[in-house]
């Protein structure tokens, strides 16, 4: 991060300085929310949560080398070098705000259902064909506290930022919106997750669509043209559209895919009035979509096509999300565990149909989550998806057994409920010979990850 002046954070936040501010420093070299990776210098944030207060931890700041702290209220440990504002988190968000207007550079902002985080992945290689540094969202730093530690990674080195944002409820991506100010943004696609927590896909393609909202005029917003939800979305945008999917209405068209192994393909796409055939470090139909939006927001940008083909060359994949691990015995995963829903785990599915292989397929289903009362309803459309694809079915989780009987009510008989995670281990290790492939996913709350981790060996 470049430093701040003190004066920019009183601007940006409306902060009010102490009477006495002799101890206050010029400037600030970055900001901290967390005293325990705190550097000499910096500006302690303190954050409040249900679970927890920051002001707790503001002495331990000041002892850990923090040149001034914001706070919402008095704080005994040195008024003097201590901004009062209203909340912390919002003082927080107007100085990032600040700091990402101070840079006239490229922000590419991406939401959706599912695949949001494979293509941030995407476009963030994309962009490195052109920028020699590219700022993008680590792990699952994509809510309200993920997006500012993310615009300050920008500094005088940074060609452009791409910057994931998730939501729970309606209301949260504005703000990371404003934040962020994109000058593209991408939503991958509407789908069925949180539909506990918003109740229909209608107030889903609404919270999602916040990030059109605060688009300016001369931004550009990057849809999905297959969804169903595309002319919902499109009364958001006040500036101009471009598209991708499979459908011929799309600006970037997807035209054909050629799997080369369980680790990439090539897609030949229609961008626009050209056509091109790009190589992608991913297996999948769905992934090839992914490459179809990262095109359309490269072309919205105004770059040129040239570069990609190099795109594989700057590709790093996050973690867990159609990650291909090789286990002893010549055997190997499909690890997509990060999350799932029931559109994103029928297109695994489809993915471990497509991979050019030699040996069996199987999976390792579990619940998916915040799905309301049709949860029921799309378990079982998901199990009888699986029984068409499938040699081998194990199931976890109440819902899990759902996913079960659905695929044995369509034919499968070959399909093991597993109660813990350590009994679905030992029936893969028991069951699985060289060349075969096993599909890994769940919600995140399911921890299937662990699974994978026990077949490689990560945990004794």
């Amino acid at each position: 991060m470049e430093p701040l002046t003190i004066t920019e954070i009183l601007q940006a936040t409306c902060g009010r300085a102490p009477e006495d501010a002799a101890d206050l420093p010029q400037t600030v070299c970055g900001i901290s929310t967390d005293t325990r990776r705190i550097s000499p210098g910096e500006m302690y944030i303190p954050l409040v949560g249900k679970n927890f207060d920051g002001h707790e931890f503001v002495s331990e700041a000041f002892a850990r080398g923090a040149a001034a702290t914001l706070a919402d209220r008095s704080v005994e440990a040195d008024p003097r070098r201590t901004i009062l504002v209203d909340d912390t988190l919002t003082a927080w968000h107007r100085i990032a705000a600040h700091y990402r207007r101070k840079f006239a550079i490229p922000v590419v902002a991406i939401t959706g259902s599912y695949g949001k985080t494979t293509t941030k992945d995407i476009v963030a290689a994309a962009l490195r064909c052109h920028f020699l540094h590219v700022v993008k969202t680590a792990a699952n730093l994509n809510n309200e506290y993920g997006v500012p530690q993310t615009i300050q990674k920008i500094d005088h080195r940074t060609g452009a930022a791409v910057i994931e944002m998730a939501m729970r409820g309606p209301e949260q991506i504005r703000p990371l919106a404003r934040v962020s100010a994109p000058g593209v943004a991408i939503i991958t696609t509407i789908g069925e997750a949180h539909l506990e927590l918003l109740g229909t896909q209608e107030a889903i393609c609404d919270a999602k669509a916040e990030l059109l909202d605060e688009l300016e005029t001369d931004s550009v917003a990057v849809l999905p043209r297959d969804s169903a939800w595309f002319e919902r979305l499109s009364r958001h945008v006040r500036g101009r559209v471009l598209t991708f999917g499979y459908s011929h209405e799309a600006d970037v068209r997807v035209l054909a895919t050629q799997p080369h192994d369980a680790h990439a393909q090539t897609v030949e796409l229609q961008a626009c009035s050209a056509r091109l055939t790009l190589p992608l470090p991913l297996p999948g139909p769905h992934n090839a979509v992914n490459l179809a939006a990262a095109v359309a927001a490269i072309l919205a940008l105004g770059l040129t096509t040239d570069p990609l083909p190099d795109l594989p060359n700057h590709f790093e994949p996050s973690g867990r999300r159609h990650e291909i691990v090789d286990i002893a015995g010549g055997w190997h995963v499909l690890n997509d565990a990060y999350n799932a829903g029931p559109a994103s785990t029928i297109a695994a599915l489809d993915t471990l149909a497509s991979l050019p292989m030699s040996g069996r397929r199987a999976a390792v289903l579990a619940d998916m989550l915040e799905l309301g009362p049709r949860a029921p309803e799309f378990h079982l459309a998901v199990g009888r998806h699986a029984a068409t694809i499938l040699d081998f079915l194990i199931t976890c989780g109440d819902l899990g057994g759902v996913i079960g009987r659905g695929a044995r009510q369509a034919g499968l008989a070959n399909c093991e409920h597993a109660v813990t995670r350590e009994q679905a281990a030992h029936l893969l290790r028991s069951w699985a010979r060289p060349g075969d492939v096993v599909l890994v996913k769940a919600s995140r709350g399911m921890q299937l990850d662990l699974l994978v981790d026990s077949l490689t060996g990560d945990i004794a």
